[in-house]
């Protein structure tokens, strides 16, 4: 098997999803953090990975604030925002922050952005045929 993948220039936490999850094929689900700093050189690692459609999972202010994935010409950037929880207060009883977040992720607008993101059932994601992973 080919030695992993661990940098992505221009970008940080770049890797296989499939390292350590031998359920998965290597070298067909990739996470990293933005791609808003891809230099030449990361955009020639995607071109070589045939990363062909990107998930931003960014607020639409850390989409303005930062800019966008600076990918190859022919990679679709596809704009799912996760909910951006924190723009709204914790809660006034005794949750804590994260707890707080989690419900309104679940229930509150959050929970609308999951749907959304559940809707997309044929997203093109889809059909590259990622696997789903369990127990995630």
């Amino acid at each position: 098997m080919p030695e992993a993948l661990r940098e992505l220039s221009g970008a940080w936490n770049f890797r296989d999803v499939a390292d350590g999850a031998p359920m998965l094929r290597p070298g067909r689900l990739f996470r990293s953090g933005e791609l808003s700093g891809l230099d030449d050189e990361g955009r020639a690692t995607l071109r070589r990975l045939g990363i062909t459609d990107v998930a931003d999972l960014r607020a639409a202010r850390e989409v303005a604030r930062r800019g966008p994935g600076r990918v190859p010409d022919g990679v679709e950037v596809h704009l799912l925002p996760f909910p951006d929880l924190g723009e709204h207060e914790a809660g006034t009883d005794d949750q804590a922050p994260h707890e707080h977040a989690f419900q309104r992720l679940l229930t509150g607008d959050g929970g609308r952005a999951v749907g959304g993101v559940r809707r997309r059932g044929r997203h093109p994601l889809h059909d590259r045929r990622i696997p789903a992973i369990p127990n995630a």
